[in-house]
């Protein structure tokens, strides 16, 4: 019920800020080809939208856009896009407020174990 009632949301409220968290969000509660689907979309459409907690939509969806590419073995995009933040949103954070720059050497160290 909660992703019918998100993607309702995006259906309505196209161009609202908190219509870029839910597409961000959704993106997050699903899986596999949707998951990439819904995180590059909020990065085409909805990068300069905000969580009232400081999070920026483009930055994060790029951060998990990123692991999951980790994920399936393309280090090559995930690199781009944690490149992407480094250069573009470098003091961007998540929810915790850590530095998503922080977080990106951190997986950037689980691979190298």
């Amino acid at each position: 019920d909660g992703k019918k009632a998100l993607k309702e949301l995006l259906k309505k409220y196209k161009d609202a800020n908190r219509t870029g968290c839910a597409m961000l969000y959704l993106g997050q509660i699903t899986d596999g080809k949707a998951r990439e689907d819904f995180l590059n979309k909020a990065i085409a459409e909805y990068s300069d939208c905000w969580y009232g907690d400081g999070v920026q939509v483009g930055a994060y969806a790029r951060y998990l856009l990123g692991v999951y590419y980790q994920k399936k073995k393309q280090q090559d995009k995930a690199q781009k896009l944690f490149n992407e933040i480094k250069e573009q949103y470098p003091d961007s954070v998540d929810h915790r407020g850590t530095p998503l720059v922080d977080l990106i050497e951190k997986q950037n160290a689980l691979l190298k174990k």
